[in-house]
């Protein structure tokens, strides 16, 4: 019988780092992965269904408890809140690709 096996890959070797994932969760499953997500250097986001009662009082929760970065309502329109901290997390983790990117070949240059 023939296992799989995982190897580590380090942070820096992966083809998509922690720094580079958004995770969007929107129940008590999620809340593990949004938390690991976060403190890995990623994004997550606690989604919550508006006319749900409480379900906002949790998404809140979980944001004061420091295991998302956001919480936003359910509501996809550009117009949205969670529209907005979509396009400007990827903005910025762009931002970050090109900073490593440029810091990368100036350290090249060294060598």
């Amino acid at each position: 019988m023939a296992f799989l096996r995982a190897d580590y890959v380090a942070e820096e070797d992966r083809p998509i780092p922690f720094k580079r994932m958004i995770y969007f969760g929107d129940g008590e499953t999620d809340i593990p992965c949004m938390k690991m997500v976060k403190q890995n250097g990623g994004y997550s986001i606690a989604v919550y269904n508006p006319s749900k009662k409480g379900k906002k009082d949790i998404a809140k929760k979980l944001i004061s408890e420091d295991r998302v970065n956001f919480v936003c309502s359910a509501d996809y329109k550009k117009s949205s809140d969670i529209y907005e901290v979509v396009t400007t997390i990827l903005q910025k983790i762009k931002r970050d690709y090109d900073f490593d990117t440029l810091l990368q070949k100036h350290k090249n240059l060294a060598k």
